[in-house]
């Protein structure tokens, strides 16, 4: 075919003549997929945090945004107890996850709780500090070790501060945060840890 679009791909060079067809030689155009699974000892969002292990067998596909791959039987090991919803600015309308005890915000990968969504403003490590206290069932917001100051309902976040559910998050100028409570007095990741239990 002579107009065909493609016909530069399969020259001579190649093993192929240019009609297309295969003038000696076989070509493999056979692809192997491989499983990808994250490496827990690099940081989340860098190129060392996935690495490909050939032959290992997937039988079917498995998406994770950061953090390791779970396997079928493995228990919860921080389960989500509330998230971060942005409200205003880049990442607008993104939600990150928070877990029990202290919650590190910053925009670096290795917080856990990453706030990467183009805000420069934000301090790559330590913004600030969301706790849960999973024995009073209260989440608390305290200031990291950044420069930049962070703001709940309009107040200053000095010291630690109680952070009720639907609170507005002024991490900066530029990006506010809207926080969900999943735990409260109603309801603890305590509660359901003796189902399924005999």
């Amino acid at each position: 075919m002579s107009n065909d679009k493609t016909k530069w791909i399969f020259d001579d060079e190649d093993g192929f003549d240019s009609g297309g067809s295969s003038s000696g030689g076989s070509v493999d155009f056979t692809e192997t997929i491989e499983k990808t699974v994250a490496d827990t000892d690099a940081p989340r969002g860098s190129e060392e945090a996935t690495r490909v292990v050939p032959n290992a067998g997937a039988e079917r596909t498995t998406i994770s945004r950061g953090g390791a791959f779970a396997s079928e039987g493995d228990e919860q090991v921080d389960p989500v107890v509330g998230w971060l919803v942005v409200i205003k600015g880049p990442g607008l309308g993104q939600a990150v996850q928070l877990g029990a005890g202290m919650n590190s915000v910053g925009r670096g990968a290795s917080e856990r709780v990453t706030l990467g969504f183009g805000d420069t403003s934000i301090s790559t490590t330590d913004h600030a500090r969301i706790i849960y206290d999973d024995d009073s069932r209260q989440f608390f917001i305290a200031h990291g070790s950044g420069k930049n100051i962070t703001k709940v309902d309009g107040q200053m976040v000095a010291n630690t501060l109680p952070l009720v559910n639907g609170a507005t998050v002024e991490i900066t100028k530029t990006t506010h945060l809207r926080f969900v409570a999943f735990c409260s007095e109603h309801f603890d990741w305590a509660d359901v840890a003796g189902d399924g239990e005999a």
